[in-house]
């Protein structure tokens, strides 16, 4: 008896960067073509090898169990094309699921950006008359690493230097921020600097932002911490009564707050 057994059908991976679709009706051409070449052989066989002159009731035999073959090859070929079909439909809708995700991914980053740029302006405008235009961003981006309003930090900065970045103090007070070096050494160890230009406008602002920070952690006002910035310890008391604190403060106040 000839006997038909039915092979595991194994899906081939598509490549990365192939489109899942067009992976799939390739390797349903490919499907058909062999099914078509199996058909066309079993068919042949079964029609002409039983009526060639010289065989007998055993070829009669085989060549029915040819025909019974080709129906069953038959109906595994609509099977198979059904079942690749309802998977090529499957991918179709995979594939457009994903298009609409990153449709929506896409439009999620733009509106982010947006948001971010229309922030940043506003920041902008609100420490234009404190900040020279060279310096907004830098004042905006070290304000946001260390949860600081951009405003009282230009307020700072404005106090100190004037925004000149090679101004030096009385006391070695140096940089936009006017960090004497004793306090520059401290605040470099701490942050993990193992060298340092105290003239470099980003590192200059960077550290005393730092060390506003820290200020502000230990008094809980921006009053004290600002006093102690100037004054050192012994100023925080002050608080905002101290004058280093009102002049900052109140350039802090002043029009464009």
């Amino acid at each position: 008896m000839v006997s038909w057994r039915r092979d595991t059908y194994s899906q081939e991976i598509p490549r990365k960067g192939c489109c899942p679709v067009r992976h799939q009706r390739r390797l349903c051409k490919a499907v058909d073509a062999l099914m078509v070449c199996i058909l066309c052989v079993a068919i042949f066989a079964a029609r002409v090898r039983p009526a060639e002159a010289g065989f007998g009731e055993d070829e009669a035999e085989a060549g029915g169990q040819i025909t019974g073959c080709v129906a069953q090859l038959d109906q595994y070929y609509i099977s198979e094309r059904k079942r690749m079909e309802r998977e090529e439909q499957a991918l179709w809708q995979q594939q457009s699921s994903m298009e609409q995700e990153e449709a929506a991914d896409r439009k999620e980053l733009v509106r982010t950006i947006r948001q971010e740029v229309a922030r940043r302006e506003a920041e902008q405008r609100q420490i234009a008359d404190l900040v020279p235009e060279q310096y907004q961003h830098l004042v905006i981006d070290v304000a946001d690493r260390f949860d600081l309003d951009p405003r009282l930090l230009a307020a700072v900065g404005s106090v100190e230097s004037q925004w000149y970045a090679r101004a030096t103090g009385s006391h070695g007070d140096s940089g936009l921020m006017q960090i004497i070096p004793s306090t520059a050494n401290w605040i470099a160890g701490k942050m993990g600097f193992e060298t340092y230009d105290i003239f470099d406008p980003t590192t200059n602002l960077t550290m005393g932002a730092w060390y506003l920070r820290t200020l502000y952690t230990e008094y809980g006002t921006w009053g004290a911490s600002l006093a102690a910035y100037n004054g050192g310890p012994r100023a925080a008391g002050a608080g905002d009564a101290h004058p280093y604190a009102r002049r900052v403060l109140g350039a802090y106040h002043r029009q464009g707050s």
